[in-house]
């Protein structure tokens, strides 16, 4: 019984570790994200880390800070 708990445990453990690594994984990825002018339709274009993107903008792998406008949407595009 003590044997099957400690290694219950153990698989916990690993599992846990596995879901952190492949969450901070996720998080770290290298995303284009395109910036539309609803009013113009212009788009513009930038390589993001997926970590960098807030609600009101986002910093480019350049250190460029960019802010959204309200007339402006954001796509993300994964691959």
């Amino acid at each position: 019984m003590r044997n099957g708990a400690i290694a219950f445990m153990i698989i916990m453990a690993i599992t846990a570790g596995v879901m952190i690594y492949l969450e901070v994984d996720k998080r770290s990825a290298i995303v284009t994200v395109h910036v539309i002018n609803t009013q113009s339709g212009a788009q513009k274009s930038y390589r993001v880390m997926k970590n960098d993107i807030h609600g009101d903008g986002f910093t480019t792998l350049d250190g460029l800070q960019v802010f959204v406008a309200g007339i402006e949407r954001i796509e993300i595009e994964t691959r």
